[in-house]
């Protein structure tokens, strides 16, 4: 078993007009994900090793970081569902035959969606009364729906990309 996988391998599926706008959108989604992390991880650095010499740390390093983890995190998902990414049980599957294992993805796909459409409709409620009760941080006061807000288009675009997938595997013909 040693087999190696393409790395910037793009799914056939990605291969129409829209599937290529998506997933240059969810790339750069991602792109500006791994910048996020890579600032959560300067400042924990930074405040590991202030605390460590003796100059103090970052004010509220836990709540940036917890805050923008679950903004950074949003923004991969939209690209985990373009690439096919998310894990997939099809051991069972592999034998039936192609139009049975396209419209059980569809359906699968369509399972995703509809939990991608919860999640965005349950964040912006939980964001609405987190800004109407004006909840804030304990150490630096931030607002918390902003970043409950922040984290929503990621999950409105890993709804499209969870839509087009169920599209395109319901459409598909089978061999």
């Amino acid at each position: 078993m040693s087999e190696t996988l393409p790395v910037n391998a793009v799914p056939t599926l990605v291969d129409t007009p829209v599937g290529r706008v998506l997933y240059q959108i969810t790339r750069k989604c991602a792109i500006a994900g791994g910048f996020i992390f890579l600032i959560l991880i300067a400042i924990s650095l930074y405040s590991l090793v202030g605390r460590k010499l003796g100059f103090g740390g970052v004010v509220g390093d836990i709540e940036l970081v917890q805050a923008g983890g679950a903004v950074a995190g949003s923004l991969f998902l939209p690209f985990c569902t373009i690439m096919y990414e998310h894990l997939k049980v099809d051991f069972f599957t592999m034998k039936f035959p192609l139009s049975v294992q396209n419209k059980m993805d569809a359906f699968a796909d369509l399972v995703l969606f509809a939990v991608a459409v919860l999640l965005v409709y349950r964040m912006v409620i939980q964001s609405m009364a987190l800004y109407d009760f004006a909840e804030v941080t304990a150490l630096m006061s931030i607002p918390v729906w902003i970043p409950n807000m922040l984290m929503i288009p990621g999950f409105v675009l890993m709804a499209i990309c969870s839509l087009y997938y169920c599209v395109m595997h319901a459409t598909q013909k089978g061999v």
